[in-house]
């Protein structure tokens, strides 16, 4: 921060806090806070296209609920209903389920327990890749 400008902050009776309110508006933040509302927008047209051709009164339900939700928590309450919705094997359903897993994966990517660069793999871990925080902490893995 520029010196001038944090002097101008500590100088008034609200010090620390004023500083945080007005720095927070920083362009790096609302760059961040737009695109985390274009994932959320994305992510909720992602769920409408899945939820628009279930005929029943689960489909109408889930319509209902996606069209409501207004934060990215609130389509993930609704990833198992419609994930359970969509339950055809044909290619086009598979497609929107496969959409469905990546979005959700781009916006929250720690749910799946993998960083944020991480991709599932194929193949189940070796018995020496197994995570160590299995054990108790001050506990061997060896008797």
């Amino acid at each position: 921060m520029d010196e001038a400008l944090q002097s101008d902050f500590t100088d008034t009776p609200f010090g620390d806090e004023l500083a945080l309110s007005v720095l927070s508006g920083m362009p790096a933040d609302r760059v961040a806070r737009i695109a985390a509302r274009r994932a959320f927008v994305d992510m909720k047209q992602l769920f409408i296209r899945a939820v628009a051709g279930l005929a029943d009164r689960k489909g109408e339900w889930l319509r209902e609920k996606v069209r409501l939700a207004v934060d990215p928590m609130d389509l993930w309450l609704l990833r198992g209903p419609v994930l359970a919705a969509l339950h055809r094997n044909d290619d086009t359903t598979r497609r929107l389920r496969a959409d469905l897993y990546r979005g959700l994966d781009h916006i929250f990517p720690g749910a799946f327990g993998l960083g944020h660069h991480a991709t599932l793999s194929t193949r189940p871990p070796e018995p020496w890749e197994v995570s160590p925080a299995l054990t108790r902490p001050g506990q061997s893995m060896s008797r």
